[in-house]
């Protein structure tokens, strides 16, 4: 910055990051001292610290040509929803500024929202980032909305000392007639028992706190380059769906859209992240947690 101030960057404190394949209903997850994603079964449990934070993912098709993936920097409904949307192959600005002033002109080169849930992994120990778009998206939000988690559903889910665990997936039929059909997580709220996880979810909550005060505390929003939403696979795609979201108010806990009511058939989640084993779906009726 100077000669006796030095630059800085915001250092994320996430450690792995979780992906739903929506097309055949596969989770990754990719270690920050891995390039490799690995299979990883439900069920899946965390602890969500923050849900408001989002990038913005897709790819431009053009008939005849290779398609280019759309990436951006990281935003934050609630903290700063300005973000810088790019062509990862010649870092072309698709658009730079509020999502919601940006979110057309984005719209129709491809890019899409997709929300990055910050958590803490009790098996784990760690925080991790679970990416959602489209369905997977929508899911979430149907789900708290089902469970009365108001508007910040993070905090909610803290006074009521419980995590939210992946049991299984579950698949939304299209109705378009174009056979996209997705895989969406199921969602269930369990409770914490133990008091030294509900202590590990609140040192974690500060330090992603901290970060998002570090990063956001610029008009220019610098990342570390190994964002797991920057993370090349070998496929290196990203899904195209046609973008079923309407504006909200400012009220609403995702103030960036919600979901139409009726048939949802817009979605085209052709999700091809590197293939993986199918998850294990957990139908043993519950039991005890190890956190």
């Amino acid at each position: 910055m100077s000669r006796t101030v030095e630059t800085t960057r915001a250092t994320s404190p996430a450690e792995v990051h979780i992906f739903l394949n929506m097309k055949d209903g596969k989770f990754g997850k990719l270690d920050d001292s891995s390039t490799n994603i690995e299979n990883i079964a439900t069920p899946i449990s965390f602890i969500p610290l923050d849900d408001k934070a989002f990038k913005i993912v897709g790819d431009k098709r053009v008939r005849g040509a290779e398609k280019r993936i759309i990436k951006s920097t990281l935003a934050h409904f609630t903290k700063k929803e300005k973000v810088k949307v790019y062509f990862n192959d010649s870092k072309e600005v698709i658009a730079n500024g509020k999502w919601s002033e940006i979110k057309s002109t984005v719209a129709i080169e491809g890019g899409k929202a997709a929300l990055q849930i910050y958590s803490y992994l009790p098996m784990d120990k760690r925080i991790g980032v679970l990416a959602l778009r489209g369905r997977s998206y929508m899911e979430w939000i149907n789900f708290c909305k089902e469970n009365k988690l108001g508007v910040d559903a993070c905090a909610t889910l803290a006074k009521m000392k419980s995590a939210v665990t992946i049991s299984g997936v579950k698949i939304i039929k299209d109705t378009s007639g174009d056979g996209s059909d997705s895989y969406v997580p199921i969602f269930t709220i369990v409770k914490i028992g133990k008091q030294e996880t509900l202590d590990a979810a609140d040192t974690a909550d500060t330090a992603v706190q901290t970060y998002f005060d570090e990063l956001f505390a610029t008009d220019e929003v610098i990342e570390k380059p190994a964002e797991v939403a920057n993370v090349e696979t070998e496929q290196s795609a990203r899904p195209t769906y046609s973008d079923n979201w309407v504006q909200e108010t400012i009220h609403s806990p995702y103030p960036e859209a919600k979901p139409f009511t009726g048939e949802q058939t817009a979605f085209n989640d052709d999700s091809s992240f590197p293939t993986i084993e199918p998850p294990m779906v957990d139908e043993s009726g519950g039991q005890d947690l190890p956190f």
